[in-house]
């Protein structure tokens, strides 16, 4: 989900308030004024007392976002975390993907102490299930039955309004299976990652591996 705060925006002088949403590649300006700047575009970033200000393609970009609040904003987008630092996934954990690209399951290659599998056999600690459409939904009961009491699901699914996979239909599945979102990250430009958990409440009865996935009903 990244960064989101409202406050007043001065662009090239001119003030204004805008909703402002900062993730790992873009900060957007939502108000009067809107305004999208891609990161790797930042030439120029300083705080100011309780000023971010930023210089991207020849606009000026002020925002008055506190002295605490703009230097974390700036540390975001000069140094911004990568997709596993966002996802926060361990080398000694085991971890499953599915219908995920492969560029990723290098990164995750690199990073894992054992490599990433793709059959679902076993128990895991985190899971990556990719879903191009709402069918596809029905593999959140089969993997959730394979994670450890403690584990966590990744739904990655298409963004924006016109998804084929609608943010409805993934809470409907995935709290079907009694799972609680905990987290959401832009996982690409085109992509967005909703981290699934069992509650503390339930984990004493989830036997990873053994329990029966029921049907997600029909959307």
């Amino acid at each position: 989900m990244g960064k989101e705060y409202t406050c007043t925006v001065r662009i090239d002088g001119l003030a204004t308030t805008g909703k402002l949403h900062l993730d790992t590649s873009e900060l957007r300006i939502v108000g009067p004024r809107r305004l999208a700047i891609a990161l790797a575009d930042v030439r120029d970033a300083a705080v100011v007392d309780e000023t971010l200000r930023l210089t991207a393609k020849g606009t000026r970009i002020e925002l008055e976002l506190g002295a605490r609040r703009a230097q974390a904003w700036k540390d975001a987008i000069v140094s911004p975390k990568t997709l596993l630092e966002k996802i926060g996934v361990r080398a000694t954990e085991r971890v499953f993907v599915k219908n995920i690209d492969d560029g990723f399951i290098d990164d995750l290659s690199r990073t894992l102490e054992t490599p990433p599998s793709r059959s679902l056999r076993g128990t895991f600690d985190v899971a990556f299930l990719g879903v191009a459409d709402v069918p596809a939904l029905d593999g959140v009961a089969r993997v959730m039955a394979r994670l450890t009491p403690a584990g966590a699901l990744w739904i990655i699914s298409p963004k924006g309004k016109a998804s084929p996979v609608p943010e409805a239909a993934v809470r409907a599945a995935a709290r079907a299976c009694g799972l609680y979102d905990a987290k959401v990250v832009a996982f690409s430009a085109t992509l967005s990652a909703t981290k699934w958990m069992i509650p503390l409440a339930s984990r004493a009865n989830h036997a990873a591996g053994s329990a029966r996935p029921a049907r997600v009903a029909a959307r």
